[in-house]
């Protein structure tokens, strides 16, 4: 039983720190630029195509983590690993989906939180650059 525990403990701190990594990577203008997720190619080699179905492994594991982080406990770490794996999973429409969420203001304050916390700068709501024009 106390290796359970203590297995469960270090996944969710792995999955966490994962997901921190994740948002503190985002560009700044990830929001308000839509081609601010977009990265050059990286070929169409077997080193492209193992490096995307990792990611999407590593995005499936993060969704799943969140899932189990969230029922025993404030929701808080869980919908942060479940939102960190979706970014790294590639589907039709994520883009406005995860700018809905990080859109919100509590999402956003947080994100930009963590962002400060390793001295990046912070998202740029697509609402707040819209206001500033």
């Amino acid at each position: 039983m106390l290796l359970s525990a203590l297995l469960a403990v270090t996944v969710a701190m792995a999955s966490l720190a994962i997901a921190a990594t994740v948002l503190v990577r985002l560009p700044p203008d990830y929001l308000s630029n839509p081609r601010a997720d977009r990265k050059p190619s990286r070929g169409r080699g077997a080193s492209s195509t193992l490096h995307r179905v990792l990611k999407t492994l590593l995005g499936i594991v993060l969704i799943g983590v969140g899932i189990v982080l969230s029922l025993p406990l404030v929701p808080g770490p869980g919908f942060v690993a479940v939102l960190a794996g979706v970014l790294l999973i590639d589907f039709p429409g994520k883009k406005k989906w995860v700018s809905r969420i990080l859109g919100h203001r509590t999402v956003l304050q947080s994100v930009n939180k963590l962002r400060q916390r390793f001295s990046r700068p912070p998202l740029e709501s697509a609402l707040r650059r819209k206001a500033t024009r």
